[in-house]
């Protein structure tokens, strides 16, 4: 789950650091009940508050506003991938993701690891569109990037050979050379994410209309990074005003208006 880093790491969406530019108090998504707005897809706040009730309800609890905070960044990253599907006429078959879903539950249970299922099935989906988004870069694109992380693991891994197993000369080489087939082909596996990570998303930062709402943190769109700020998991009141200027909530948390009856922001 992303914890406020910056540009996204190796793949899982879930480790995604990264997003949007600065949001002032009392100003936001234009549309009461929206979490986030990424150009014209919008992250509900009851998308939030579901979420959160199935990570507690794993027991995978912790400081409430870091929570709401990964969480829309989470979803602010998933909705970005899916504008720039959509601009690449790139499409998730249900079969592919119902496969893609099998296989990270699979790695799920090897680990130890349980997340909740509507997070599995976003994971899945986001791996699918980075792939057919891979298949519409230019082959010299690939090539770059794959040539570039290899050229970096080559020194990592002489370096880790030198320090920490204390090698030298032909048995140094050797290491490099079996340690680097491996990550080789761990590098075709993980390409796709890894340019849609750092090739494709950057670009379109910088073209893509990002706004969160202030009542989940600061929202800094050059890194993709969200500074948690008061929960918005947690009113006392329905209707709580969660930040000044902000719109109160109609009903109940957790359960806000549906999209076509809230009212414009100011209204």
């Amino acid at each position: 789950m992303p914890t406020g880093s910056s540009r996204p790491g190796p793949w899982s969406v879930l480790a995604v650091g990264s997003a949007a530019a600065v949001l002032l108090a009392g100003c936001g998504p234009q549309q009461a009940g929206a979490a986030a707005i990424v150009g014209d897809q919008r992250v509900t706040d009851a998308e939030i508050l579901d979420t959160a009730a199935d990570v507690e309800a794993m027991a995978q609890t912790g400081d409430e506003a870091e929570l709401a905070a990964d969480l829309v960044l989470y979803r602010v990253v998933l909705a970005l991938i899916d504008h720039i599907a959509e601009d690449r006429d790139v499409t998730a078959a249900q079969g592919e993701i119902d496969s893609r879903t099998g296989e990270i539950q699979r790695q799920q249970e090897l680990a130890g690891q349980e997340m909740p299922d509507s997070l599995v099935e976003a994971e899945a989906r986001a791996a699918v569109l980075a792939e057919g988004i891979a298949e519409t870069a230019p082959a010299e694109d690939l090539t770059e990037l794959r040539e570039a992380t290899l050229e970096g693991a080559d020194e990592e891994l002489a370096m880790r050979g030198e320090l920490m197993q204390d090698l030298s000369g032909d048995e140094l080489d050797a290491f490099v050379e079996e340690q680097l087939a491996e990550q080789e082909e761990l590098l075709e596996q993980q390409l796709p994410q890894l340019y849609l990570n750092e090739v494709v998303i950057p670009q379109y930062l910088d073209d893509t209309e990002i706004d969160v709402s202030p009542r989940y943190g600061t929202f800094d769109q050059d890194t993709l990074h969200l500074d948690a700020g008061a929960s918005a998991l947690s009113a006392e009141e329905p209707g709580e005003d969660l930040m000044p200027g902000f719109p109160e909530q109609p009903g109940a948390p957790g359960q806000p208006q549906a999209p076509d009856a809230q009212p414009e922001m100011g209204e």
